[in-house]
């Protein structure tokens, strides 16, 4: 029987080679983007608090889900707040399309009208509910 690979949260490019050894198979992550937090802190983006699980930049995700992938491994980022407003929506789209640019395999979402957004738009990314 094969042991199923544990998911993990990631904080790091420095992590995942560590992780992978580990057992990860999968990771979750996230980042809260200068323009969110300028507008909407302390409220994060994805319900986690700053400074856990959460990326600089979007250079540094991309990095990481490069290195993350050459090792076997998937990457999904967290956007799963409980609902958003739609004024939060042009911040949100730029956080999905930086996602798919940096090539995530997943989007972890919350908020069903965001899931719909999503599907309606022809955003080429998986969902996953939280």
């Amino acid at each position: 029987m094969k042991t199923p690979l544990m998911v993990s949260p990631l904080d790091s490019f420095d992590e995942v080679e560590k992780l992978v050894a580990s057992g990860a198979g999968e990771f979750y992550c996230g980042i809260i983007p200068v323009q969110w937090q300028k507008k909407y802190a302390p409220a994060s983006i994805d319900r986690r608090p700053r400074g856990q699980s959460h990326f600089e930049s979007w250079e540094s995700i991309s990095d990481t889900i490069e290195k993350a992938h050459r090792l076997g491994t998937k990457v999904n980022l967290t956007i799963n707040e409980h609902y958003y407003i739609a004024e939060q929506y042009e911040l949100i789209d730029a956080f999905i399309k930086n996602a798919v640019f940096a090539k995530a395999d997943s989007l972890i979402v919350s908020d069903p009208a965001l899931i719909f957004y999503i599907k309606e738009n022809e955003i080429p990314i998986k969902t996953h509910l939280s």
